[in-house]
Parts: C-alpha cells; structure tokens; sequence
C-alpha cells in the first residue's frame, strides 16, 4: 500500500488551496494592493494588517501549512523508499524459496 494518511493530507491541502485560489480570482477578489502592503510588511518586518476577507486568510493558511510540511515529507522519501526496497526483496526471498 503506498498511499498514506499524510500523502492523502498532502493532496487535499494542495486541492483546497487551488480551490480557494480558483474563488479568490473568480467570485470573491482580494483586495491586491491591501494584499501587496501585508506581503512587504511581512518581508520586511513591518507588518501591516491582513486584507479584509476570510478567503485570502484561509488561503494563506494552507500554503503555510504546505510550506511547512512538504520539507519533512521530502526529508522521508527516502526512508519511504528503503522500506519498500526491503519488503520487495522479502518478497522475492519467499517467492524463491517457495
């Protein structure tokens, strides 16, 4: 089985923030210069309020929380990998013997 609980958390957080993108540029627009001045503030360590609107919020919430957790996802690949190298050779072990 290769799928797990946090690649399916990955997914669905790479969905909702394509979605919530999708209604900001569609339906529900952010205000883009209220959004420039709280990008600058945060760059810059003068932070200015976040623009008006749950959307954009819930939008920069998932991709912090993506930001967040793709590098420990990458950093287990690997040990993901190894794993699956060693169930297949078990694997072929048995099947030999048999």
């Amino acid at each position: 089985k290769f799928t797990s609980p946090a690649n399916l958390a990955m997914l669905a957080d790479l969905l909702a923030i394509a979605g919530t993108g999708l209604l900001m540029s569609t339906r529900y627009p952010a205000d883009l210069a209220a959004v420039k001045l709280f990008a600058l503030g945060i760059v810059t360590f003068s932070p200015s309020p976040p623009p008006l609107g749950g959307l954009f919020l819930i939008h920069v919430g998932l991709v912090l929380a993506l930001v967040l957790y793709v590098p420990s996802h990458v950093f287990t690949a690997p040990l993901v990998m190894l794993d699956a190298r060693r169930r297949d050779l078990e694997r072929l072990r048995v099947l030999h013997d048999a």
